[in-house]
């Protein structure tokens, strides 16, 4: 059985948009960002880590914004709570 999931990431296709999203709707609080070849940011969600990065996989385009559902993201009780709480539930 899963008790705890450390990592997750997800490619988005427009970071600024997802970005704006996770920190100003959800209000996770960025703890790291790196900007080269491709963007690459951090946050922390009760010891796990969750990333979003616009860096393609395989020579693929990252997939369009409306192409991920909420509902099949795996999330703490917590931060679930919390995405609720502001409405996005």
């Amino acid at each position: 059985m899963i008790k705890h999931i450390a990592f997750t990431m997800y490619p988005m296709a427009d970071m600024a948009r997802a970005r704006r999203f996770y920190e100003d709707t959800l209000g996770l609080r960025l703890t790291r960002r790196e900007a080269s070849e491709f963007e690459w940011v951090e946050y922390d969600l009760d010891g796990g880590t969750f990333v979003l990065t616009d860096l393609k996989q395989e020579g693929h385009p990252a997939p369009k914004p409306e192409g991920v559902s909420p509902s099949k993201s795996r999330m703490s009780i917590r931060w679930w709570n919390n995405y609720a709480r502001r409405g996005c539930a």
